[in-house]
């Protein structure tokens, strides 16, 4: 089966990691001229200057994902964020005594974007005008969803990048 994963962000990289895991051909679309999503990096033009753009940082609650992070954390793909956070109340600045552990990427955040990316098919700055189902798994019905819980046949949708 051929899957199409519209958007190269953190979950559209993971869904595309465990579909080509689960032996899936899958390619991701893009519309950056590099993966990441929020979890990207901006660079300036003489490579000098550079900031994570958008997520700065996350967090970790749910066991599956800490099994990640563990695994990023043990190649050095992510280290612990020990920053001082606080919060603004009346024009004073009061320390957040109980913080979640932090973590961000090594050297930037889309170190964690490249990582999941390795070895998958992405096509970059590309725009998905629109999406058409033709003759899908269900006899061709007028269904608008591009995706469901019921599998779809590899012809099942064909995907027209903007020219």
């Amino acid at each position: 089966m051929k899957v199409a994963i519209v958007g190269g962000g953190i979950a559209g990289l993971t869904a595309a990691r465990r579909l080509v895991d689960a032996g899936l051909d899958c390619r991701v679309f893009d519309r950056g001229r590099s993966v990441g999503g929020r979890a990207s990096t901006r660079r300036a033009d003489d490579g000098g200057l550079q900031f994570d753009h958008g997520a700065q940082y996350f967090t970790a609650r749910d066991p599956r994902f800490v099994a990640q992070v563990e695994a990023w954390r043990s190649r050095g793909v992510i280290e612990t964020w020990n920053g001082r956070f606080g919060v603004a109340n009346n024009g004073t600045l009061e320390p957040k005594e109980e913080n979640p552990v932090r973590y961000v990427g090594v050297p930037s955040m889309d170190t964690i974007a490249r990582d999941l990316a390795d070895g998958l098919s992405i096509e970059s700055e590309v725009r998905i005008a629109r999406m058409q189902q033709r003759g899908g798994a269900d006899g061709g019905s007028s269904t608008k969803r591009a995706a469901s819980t019921k599998r779809l046949t590899g012809s099942s949708w064909l995907f027209r990048p903007a020219s």
